[in-house]
């Protein structure tokens, strides 16, 4: 009998303690074992700030040459794949002209006004697979000469200088010391004999005997 009060006793301790609440503390440890620690956030770090300038631009051309042969091989299959691929060849192309000298990156202008007046039609329905095929001739064209006269070997001598990262970045007042600046009697190339012209497109017969060529 004496065992059972004592019993009764403690449970009823045990019951206040519960109610006060020492059982939820006990119960969220409890429900902590187990659980793994939460993850450290993770960043993606751009370290585009700190790469040559001509790895960037190389980047940049394989990116635009990949996207342009897409809008070129799929026209017409898929209209809003069309205007994806041509969205993306027109940026990647867009962002060499920021790596070269003005006299290069003048002719990349002239290249992005000759793809733009070549991808017009897909702003509006095409009316007829004519219309898809004389697009896909023009752009074959225009990547070959693009090809020829962007590419990163054609293009070595052409490239600004890369700033110095941040970390090691030398001052002179209040501006940057770049590295290796050219002295200011040195200019770029002229580009007019090499310029494209309206008159100088490649015919389709032309590129593919190109293409053939090894």
């Amino acid at each position: 009998m004496r065992g059972f009060a004592y019993f009764s006793v403690l449970c009823l301790l045990f019951f206040v303690l519960f109610s006060l609440g020492c059982g939820t503390e006990w119960g969220k440890k409890i429900a902590r074992i187990g659980q793994k620690p939460p993850r450290p956030a993770q960043f993606n770090v751009e370290a585009s700030d700190e790469r040559e300038y001509a790895v960037l631009y190389k980047e940049h051309y394989q990116f635009w040459r990949g996207w342009h042969q897409e809008l070129v091989k799929t026209l017409g299959l898929n209209r809003k794949r069309d205007r994806q691929n041509m969205q993306e060849a027109r940026r990647q192309l867009e962002n060499l002209e920021k790596y070269l000298h003005e006299d290069k990156a003048k002719q990349v202008r002239e290249f992005l006004e000759r793809f733009d007046r070549h991808t017009r039609p897909l702003l509006r329905p095409l009316s007829s697979s004519g219309d898809a095929d004389l697009m896909k001739r023009n752009l074959e064209s225009l990547q070959a000469q693009i090809e020829s006269r962007l590419h990163p070997k054609k293009v070595k001598d052409f490239f600004l200088p890369t700033p110095v990262p941040m970390d090691m970045k030398a001052y002179q007042g209040d501006e940057p010391i770049l590295s290796s600046p050219p002295p200011a009697s040195v200019k770029p190339p002229s580009l007019e004999a090499d310029s494209p012209k309206d008159g100088d497109e490649l015919t389709y017969e032309k590129f593919r005997s190109l293409s053939s060529t090894p």
